[in-house]
Formats: structure tokens, C-alpha cells, sequence
């Protein structure tokens, strides 16, 4: 197929980009010039280049643009980014990353003037704080795309606390993701009213150390006053027994990695029965109590992340028995189980079945109790798909090998 004219020129371009031959003002009229579908490539490989000056990137925001991702542009000056929502009115995601000159007036700008904005991504800017999205802060121009967000992550950010989550859970009723991964200045006092959000379906909080039980206090009662206080008795619930509740939480996925929970705050987790993953890497807290309670309150999960977690035979028993839907464990770095705890994966269980034939994802990494008898047992689960070994010591090629004889792709 003889190629046309348009592709020869988009490939030459590509060229030169790739040989940094494209400076100054050959940049800013290729991007004043050259049409949008052949443009967006290119300007990908020139904000990777560092090359994107202010002139360009005024040039590169036209009203049609609905996504935009200018992540590590520390060159460009807040006030090309404040124009971003006069330029983009019909911005609908947003991904600022690494820009560490961001701060609030630029995200207020951008909130101002984009209405139909959904997805906004600042992580690691380090100026932004939590009154970027505080309508007081606005008074004159609304921040009309805090009603239409649906995903913030703010990742990385050290001066946003917990008071984003009293301004989040008023000024953005229709969010369903939020990231505050690394926000070291989160606290679990105000984390506890995040639950309150009727709309979240994904909720990060991993590598925030001081997030403890006291973020979920009032998870099983998402309420308050007197009908709450005279119910606050089923925070002590016993783990055998789940929580019944009128009231439940939407939220699908949670991330609590390296926090300082226990299993007092998966007790308490009875409310989230639409729950599909949680990652509960180096949480030390949690044992087989936990565990066993999380499954049993949460039939939907498909992803469990158990790294570096005291679990034993015990929670692997239960897991194999309550999680009917699970796709994916991690149970890397848990010396706590043996060969036989593994077993319960594949061996059916007293009623005759086992509910974890449709795991396909296994990860067993410095596992350092696993070995050939181990594999020989996962080649009988027929579901399994992939399993990761590295670290694991006792395992031998031969062993790998003939695990790989049935369709299981190992990573070792």
C-alpha cells in the first residue's frame, strides 16, 4: 500500500522530533499550524522533550479539546496555565502531574471556566492545598466544574489535609474516585467522613502512615445523631457475624497500603457488600479474623492484596470458601501459611465445592515455604492463568517447567 502524502509528512516530523532537530519557533507553528489528529503524537514526544514553550502550548488549546495531559511541564508559566479554561471550555479530562508550579489560583481557573470537566489529575503538585476546590475561595466566578468532577487524584500533594474531604464532600456531590495516596497530612479523624459520600466508588489512601481504626468509626453507621449514637453498639461486633444494615456504602475499591488498621476497621467494613478490590499491603494489623470477616461481608471481591499481611492456613481457608468471585491474590512476602494452607485453593471444600476455581492471578513472591508440591497442587486449579514465584527459593525449573506445561504463565 502506497502510503499518502499526509503520512510521509506526519513521519518526517516524527523524525526530526525524535533527533531534537525542532526548537523556538519551529515548535510553537507546529503547533499553531499543523491539523489536531496529526498533532497530538507530536506533542506528546514534545512535552517529553521539555521543548513545549507558553507560545506553543496557548497555540495547542482550541475550544474542542476534551483531554489534555500536560504532566512534568515545569516550564511553562501559571499564567498559560490559568488561560486553559478560557481556552478549553469543553475540557472534559485534565492531567497536570509533576507540574510542581501549580498551585491553587491555577486550579480555580481551570474549575472556573471548564463546566464539563470530570477528571482532574494534580498529583505532586506541591503548591496546591485544600482551598483549591473551596467555593469561599471563589466568590465571584463559581467553580462550576467541581459539579460535574468525578475523579481527583491528588497524590503526592503534602499540603492538602483532611479538611479536602469536608470541601470534596460539598462541593463535589458527583465524585467517584479520589486519590490521596502519599498526602502525608491526611489524618483519620477526617478521613472517617469520606464514607459519607454517597457516589464513591474508589477510594486511595495508601502510603499514608497515620491513617488508623479511627478512619472507619463511623463506616457501618454513615450517619449521625441519636439513631447513630443508639446503634454504636455494632462497632463490636463479633467477625463471625455480619454487620445488617439498611445503609450501605457504593465504594468498590479501597487501597489501605502501609496503613496502621486493624482488624477492628475490617469488622467494621460490613457496609461496603459492593467491594471488588482491596489492597491491604504491609498493613501488620490484620490476621485471619480480619480476613475471614472481609470475605464473608464482601461476596464481590475480585481482588484481594494480602502482601506482607500475618495471614495463615486459616485465612487462605476462608478466602477459598466465601470468595466466589475472586480473580487475583497476592499473598507475597506472608510466611505465615504452610503447603497445606495453599491447598484450600484447589481441594473442594465441605459443601462439596470450592468457591475459589475462578482465581486466575496468584502471586506468591519470597514465599519461602512454597515449593514443587506446592506448584504440583495450583497446576489442579483449572482457572489459573498467571502466577508470580520470584524469590521463592524452594522452587526449582523442573517445577516451573512442568507448571507451565499446563497454560500457566509464571514469573519468577
Amino acid at each position: 500500500m502506497v502510503p499518502s502524502l499526509t503520512s510521509i509528512c506526519q513521519g518526517k516530523i516524527m523524525e526530526l522530533l525524535e533527533k531534537s532537530e525542532f526548537h523556538g519557533r519551529l515548535v510553537n507553528d507546529l503547533c499553531k499550524y499543523v491539523p489536531d489528529y496529526l498533532l497530538e503524537p507530536m506533542f506528546r514526544v514534545l512535552l517529553e522533550k521539555g521543548v513545549v514553550t507558553d507560545t506553543a502550548l496557548l497555540a495547542y488549546l482550541v475550544p474542542n479539546r476534551l483531554s489534555l495531559k500536560i504532566n512534568q511541564a515545569r516550564s511553562i508559566r501559571n499564567a498559560t496555565f490559568r488561560q486553559i479554561g478560557l481556552n478549553c471550555p469543553n475540557l472534559v479530562t485534565l492531567d497536570l502531574s509533576n507540574c510542581s508550579q501549580v498551585g491553587n489560583s491555577v486550579v480555580r481557573a481551570i474549575l472556573q471556566g471548564c463546566p464539563v470537566l470530570e477528571d482532574i489529575r494534580l498529583d505532586r503538585c506541591h503548591r496546591i492545598t485544600d482551598s483549591a476546590f473551596d467555593f469561599c475561595e471563589s466568590p465571584f466566578e463559581r467553580l462550576l466544574g467541581c459539579l460535574s468532577l468525578e475523579a481527583i487524584s491528588l497524590q503526592g500533594c503534602p499540603q492538602i489535609t483532611g479538611e479536602i474531604i469536608t470541601t470534596l464532600n460539598k462541593n463535589c456531590r458527583r465524585l467517584n474516585y479520589l486519590n490521596l495516596s502519599q498526602c502525608k497530612n491526611v489524618k483519620s479523624p477526617k478521613i472517617q467522613h469520606i464514607f459519607e459520600h454517597n457516589q464513591l466508588l474508589s477510594l486511595n489512601l495508601s502510603f499514608i502512615e497515620d491513617i488508623s481504626d479511627e478512619a472507619f468509626v463511623l463506616m457501618p453507621l454513615l450517619g449521625s445523631g441519636p439513631t447513630a449514637l443508639a446503634n454504636s453498639v455494632t462497632l463490636t461486633l463479633s467477625p463471625s457475624k455480619p454487620f445488617s444494615s439498611k445503609r450501605t456504602c457504593p465504594l468498590q475499591k479501597l487501597n489501605l497500603c502501609k496503613s496502621k488498621i486493624t482488624d477492628s476497621s475490617i469488622f467494621r467494613m460490613a457496609c461496603l457488600v459492593a467491594l471488588l478490590e482491596i489492597r491491604l499491603q504491609w498493613c501488620s494489623g490484620i490476621t485471619d479474623a480480619g480476613i475471614t470477616s472481609l470475605v464473608r461481608n464482601c461476596p464481590k471481591l475480585r481482588l484481594l492484596d494480602l502482601k506482607s499481611c500475618p495471614v495463615t492456613d486459616g485465612g487462605i481457608a476462608s478466602i477459598a470458601a466465601l470468595c466466589a468471585e475472586l480473580k487475583e491474590l497476592d499473598l507475597s512476602w506472608c510466611p505465615g501459611f504452610s503447603e497445606e494452607g495453599l491447598a484450600h485453593l484447589v481441594h473442594t471444600g465441605r459443601q462439596g465445592r470450592n468457591e475459589a476455581q475462578q482465581l486466575e492471578r496468584l502471586s506468591l513472591e519470597w514465599c519461602m515455604q512454597v515449593t514443587d508440591r506446592t506448584l504440583r497442587a495450583l497446576s489442579a486449579l483449572t482457572s489459573l492463568k498467571r502466577v508470580r514465584l520470584g524469590g521463592c527459593a524452594g522452587v526449582t525449573t523442573s517445577g516451573v517447567d512442568q507448571l507451565k506445561t499446563y497454560g500457566i504463565v509464571v514469573d519468577s
